[in-house]
Order: C-alpha cells, then structure tokens, then sequence
C-alpha cells in the first residue's frame, strides 16, 4: 500500500507567510476588477479607501488612461463616491448626464465620465473598508440591470473578504 503524497507547497525564496498572503490579495483583487470590467463593459475600476481628508486608490484597472494608480488620492470633498462612504449604500449612475446632482461634478467633467458605479465594501468584522468604483466614459444601461447590480454587490463582499485575509486591515 501506498502512501499518500503530502500537497507540494512552494514559497518563493525570502517571502514569508504575510508577503504571500499580500501578493495572493493583490492578485485576487486584480482580478475582481477584471470581472467587474467584463461584466459591466466599464473601462476603469477600483478599490480605493478613505482616510480623514482623501479616498485613495488601493487597486486600480484602468483602461480609460486616467493616471489613477495605486496610492493616488482625491479629496473626499470631490471624490464621487462620498455618497458612499457616508451612506454605506451603492451609488449607480448609468448615464450621469441624468443624474443633477452629479452631472456637473468635478471629476465628472474633468476625466469625461458618463457612467458610474461605486459598492461599499465591508470587511468580514463588518467594519467599512471603502469602495469598488467603475465608470466609462460612455453611458452603461447595464448599470440598471438587477443581475448587474447583484453582481456587483458579490465582488464588493468578495473583495472584502479577500481584504480580511490581511490582519493589517482588521485592526
């Protein structure tokens, strides 16, 4: 009788168990990204979280060219998902020149946005982590498509999920 062969375990020369970790949380977010661009037909995404003055970019996937990039910021008084982080709700705007409130935003005219959604995302201790924004530059009717949005609201707890599995963020 054979014995069982014990799982193959590799770990990359001078990494330990927390910068494992950090990379399999960077790519599992990467990739949810890459899924909300899919699903949604967006060219930009992110995961961003706030602090007292800025919302700052933790990931980003952003195909649109807007210079964001991990660890860019901007200021909460003009960042668009504000909403979010004060309400815990999503925000979605599938053709923003329809919504007054946010048509003649800042950012709206500055990067040319014309579709916008952002998620709250909560870590498994159910502390508020930040946001999974997307948007494109052209109206996205499937913003108000309820698969959509159900979709949507799966990546958002999936990312904070992946997010918990750092313990730097469940402090």
């Amino acid at each position: 009788m054979h014995q069982p062969v014990p799982p193959v375990q590799y770990t990359p020369p001078g990494l330990d168990w927390l910068e494992l970790q950090a990379i399999n949380e960077v790519e599992g977010l990467s990739n949810v990204l890459q899924l909300v661009l899919l699903l949604t037909g967006l060219k930009f995404a992110a995961i961003g979280k706030f602090n007292e003055e800025n919302w700052v970019a933790y990931i980003v996937n952003d195909e649109m060219h807007l210079g964001l990039e991990p660890g860019s910021t901007i200021p909460n008084e003009v960042a668009i998902c504000t909403k979010v982080m004060q309400e815990h709700t999503p925000l979605i705007m599938p053709r923003i020149s329809d919504d007054p409130a946010y048509r003649s935003h800042p950012n709206v005219i500055k990067f040319g946005l014309q579709a916008y959604i952002s998620m709250p995302i909560f870590l498994i201790n159910g502390e508020f982590f930040g946001t999974l924004c997307a948007t494109a530059p052209y109206p996205a009717d499937v913003l108000g498509n309820e698969k959509t949005l159900d979709s949507m609201k799966l990546f958002s707890r999936l990312a904070g999920q992946l997010l918990s599995l750092n313990p730097s963020h469940l402090q």
